[in-house]
């Protein structure tokens, strides 16, 4: 994951939930935007977030 692809926005994220609990918008074209529960809005490519759901599988 890309350190540009981080973006510390709190106003952007009104909902603010565990990542456990992925909360998921579309974000542009393919990319997704993932609030999590400290604020980071996470922007990722649909590829990025079957790594990243992949990852959280194998942690959990």
């Amino acid at each position: 994951m890309n350190r540009e692809d981080l973006v510390f926005d709190p106003m952007l994220c009104l909902e603010f939930v565990p990542i456990a609990q992925l909360l998921q918008k579309q974000c542009g074209n393919t990319r997704i935007c993932i609030c999590t529960a400290d604020g980071v809005i996470l922007n990722l490519s649909s590829e990025e977030m079957i790594e990243l759901a992949e990852t959280w599988n194998i942690w959990h």
